[in-house]
């Protein structure tokens, strides 16, 4: 008689496998049930996720032909119930209202038409149109006289 067994799913916490090798059989997480003999599915179910730690959980799932189909179906059930569970949990789109201008004012509510216009901005003067107007430290100093050069 045969058994089918799997590598339980990938969790990051208590199943932590994703390969196995035994009697020369790769066993994979992701390929699912195998189907193997009654000496190798005994040697399978004593294999736990960490070597050596009694307590550690069993890394496989080792039954027959309908227990596994059973399982598969009832996993497929809590997976639909979760992906129902998160689509109710999902936001929801959020509300926009349009107001336009008109409604706006009809409501007493201040626009952006209600704002005072911005005058145009005054160009700066210029250091060589008007010195004076720049403060007496940054005025450029008076050009010396070839006098008072020395030689």
């Amino acid at each position: 008689m045969s058994m089918h067994v799997r590598l339980k799913p990938f969790n990051g916490k208590t199943h932590l496998l994703r390969s196995y090798t035994a009697f020369g059989i790769r066993l994979l997480e992701t390929q699912g049930w195998y189907k193997v003999d009654d000496d190798v599915a005994a040697y399978l179910k004593t294999v736990k996720q960490v070597t050596d730690d009694q307590y550690s959980a069993p890394a496989f799932d080792v039954c027959t032909e309908e227990e596994a189909h059973a399982i598969d179906e009832s996993e497929k059930v809590q997976a639909e119930r979760k992906k129902a569970e998160q689509a109710q949990d999902a936001p929801k789109p959020m509300r926009v209202h349009n107001v336009t201008t008109r409604a706006a004012a009809d409501a007493g509510t201040m626009t952006t038409k209600d704002l005072p216009q911005a005058s145009p901005p005054k160009p700066s003067p210029s250091f060589d149109e008007e010195p004076a107007s720049f403060d007496d430290d940054m005025a450029a100093p008076a050009p010396a006289s070839p006098k008072s050069r020395k030689k």
